[in-house]
């Protein structure tokens, strides 16, 4: 058994998602102090153990995550989705460690969304 070290001053962890290989988990973090979201890439293969590190700008005040998916059949693409007061689609490419694109979205009712999804 093993255990994963999370990133020093985490205030909460926001949510996760484990890639359709099973070769990584996702881990969307909240951190004590600071300006911006973490996105943290495990990898779960003794070959592939490496830790990605995703920083999330933001925009306004300090929001939150609420969903993050990978792509069922490219799973180097992920999808985190952000609360309040920012509602952000952030596109991410993992094996390049980048983003690609920042979608924001303000529709009544946007906090009831709370899930996001790929589909073929």
């Amino acid at each position: 058994m093993e255990f994963i070290k999370l990133t020093d001053h985490v205030e909460s962890i926001e949510c996760m998602a484990i890639s359709p290989t099973r070769n990584h988990i996702a881990i969307c973090e909240k951190l004590k102090n600071e300006s911006f979201l973490l996105l943290n890439l495990y990898g779960l293969k003794a070959k592939d153990s490496e830790i990605k590190h995703f920083k999330l700008p933001q925009t306004e005040k300090q929001s939150t995550f609420k969903a993050i998916a990978f792509a069922p059949s490219q799973p180097k693409y992920a999808c985190c989705l952000t609360g309040e007061p920012d509602h952000q689609m952030i596109f991410l490419d993992i094996s390049r460690s980048r983003g690609l694109a920042v979608s924001n979205f303000s529709i009544e009712n946007a906090q009831q969304i709370s899930t996001v999804s790929y589909t073929h």
